[in-house]
């Protein structure tokens, strides 16, 4: 195994996440968010679960998700501040990056019925693209 950065690590994981197959459900994004980012974590962190200063994770819906009681939640990344990463009831997630204001995934639900909800005012202006815009750039 090959250990590779953060950096890297989250690049692999939109790469992986873009090629899953979509949730269905809120819950199933955040079990499709989940078993994603622990694979990666596994195969190129060179941390155990157990080192969780070292290693990427998604939290449960009882760890800084906002807005539970809306569609969408969200959940910042409060410890380096880069990332947004919204979830839809049908399963879309959506990931963003704070600094640059910009889409780094938006992935449909399986029903695709969020295709036509907005992210809330306080984001609009932020691109609405459906891609993974160039991975690599991030």
């Amino acid at each position: 195994m090959t250990q590779k950065t953060k950096s890297e690590r989250f690049k692999i994981f939109l790469q992986r996440l873009q090629l899953a197959e979509s949730a269905d459900s809120r819950e199933g994004a955040l079990a499709l968010l989940k078993q994603i980012m622990n694979e990666v974590e596994d195969g190129y962190s060179g941390y155990p679960m157990s080192e969780w200063d070292r290693r990427m994770h998604v939290y449960g819906w009882d760890h800084g998700w906002e807005n539970l009681d809306t569609d969408p939640c969200y959940w910042d990344d409060r410890i380096s501040n880069k990332h947004r990463t919204w979830i839809f009831n049908d399963g879309r997630i959506v990931i963003e990056s704070l600094h640059e204001q910009r889409i780094l995934i938006d992935k449909q639900g399986f029903s695709q019925s969020s295709s036509l909800l907005q992210l809330p005012e306080s984001n609009e202006q932020l691109p609405q693209s459906k891609l993974l815009e160039s991975v690599s750039q991030s």
